[in-house]
């Protein structure tokens, strides 16, 4: 996770989950967090993503330029989360779900709008060369 950047913008607290097992060099203002192995990674991941854990590391840094975030800043912000395992599996599960058909559905968009501008640009193209007639 990130801990330094601009105070007043959403630039820092950015959280990734690295699943591979090689070596990272981490640099002083960027957090390892290893959660406990009950919890699980990748619930804490939409955890530290969420909008409710964001805002409250949000409100955290002071200053007048540079955000900076301490290591007791980021574990000491309260969340909540269920003690049963298969709920928060299927927790992470649905929230997977919705987001890859969600990014599937952006994608779709996407390509159409993309196709219509070459068909506007065909249009105009034909129009301004005199291959059809507008009226």
């Amino acid at each position: 996770m990130s801990l330094t950047g601009t105070l007043g913008k959403k630039d820092y607290g950015y959280a990734i989950l690295l699943e591979s097992d090689e070596k990272y060099l981490l640099n002083q203002r960027v957090a390892r967090i290893i959660p406990k192995s009950k919890v699980g990674a990748k619930y804490i991941l939409n955890i530290l993503q969420s909008e409710m854990y964001l805002n409250q590391l949000y409100m955290l840094p002071s200053g007048t330029k540079q955000a900076n975030l301490s290591n007791d800043d980021v574990l000491n912000i309260k969340i909540t989360y269920s003690p049963d395992q298969y709920e928060r599996e299927s927790i992470v599960n649905f929230i997977y779900d919705v987001s890859n058909s969600t990014d599937n559905i952006l994608a779709n968009a996407s390509n159409q709008i993309q196709k219509l501008q070459e068909l506007k640009a065909t249009l105009i193209n034909a129009s301004v060369t005199g291959k059809i007639k507008v009226s």
